[in-house]
């Protein structure tokens, strides 16, 4: 692992994603050595910043881990293009329940989801009740797709690159979502 990876990393950091990457890829070429999922679960684990982690219990290729800003974050072992995908009713409507099944606890305890191509990141609701306004309000800014970026990953979410680019590129205004924050913060 390298020696920048440490316990202030984030999943998102540079470092981390190439380390994670070259990970996957090694064990894509010696598969007949290695068994990708079973590796990345202790990858994950080791890594300085993860606080715990837990296989997902519909889906043992997915890990749900928690890092020492509070944040936690739903993440495939195996690379998508890796996992054989059954196409019938049955396999895609149970596919469809697990991914329900863990939203609602998620939402259960009020938390804040991103969710991403490949992951969710979950926010503790004490950690986005003074986030999400100011979130909102760069994006409903008149500043340019660069500028709310910025101001997006200055804001420190641990959200992805790509998530960042979509929520700067693609919000919608809710001020349902503002109400709602307002409502949690006065609980």
């Amino acid at each position: 692992m390298p020696a920048e990876i440490d316990s202030d990393s984030s999943i998102n950091d540079d470092v981390v994603s190439e380390y994670l990457s070259a990970k996957h890829e090694f064990l894509r070429k010696h598969r007949d050595l290695y068994n990708e999922r079973d590796v990345m679960e202790q990858v994950i684990r080791s890594l300085p910043f993860v606080v715990s982690a837990e296989l997902d219990t519909n889906n043992p290729e997915i890990i749900r881990f928690t890092t020492t800003e509070g944040i936690t974050r739903s993440m495939f072992l195996v690379t998508r293009s890796d996992i054989p995908l059954e196409y019938n009713t049955d396999a895609v409507v149970g596919r469809v329940d697990t991914e329900i099944s863990l939203l609602k606890e998620d939402f259960e305890d009020n938390d804040c989801i991103f969710i991403t191509r490949g992951s969710k990141t979950i926010y503790p609701k004490h950690t986005f009740e003074d986030l999400l306004p100011q979130l909102d309000s760069i994006l409903k800014s008149s500043k340019s797709v660069s500028e709310k970026k910025q101001a997006i990953k200055d804001l420190n979410m641990s959200l992805t690159d790509s998530c960042i680019s979509d929520l700067a590129e693609n919000y919608i205004s809710n001020d349902k979502l503002v109400k709602r924050v307002q409502a949690i913060k006065k609980n």
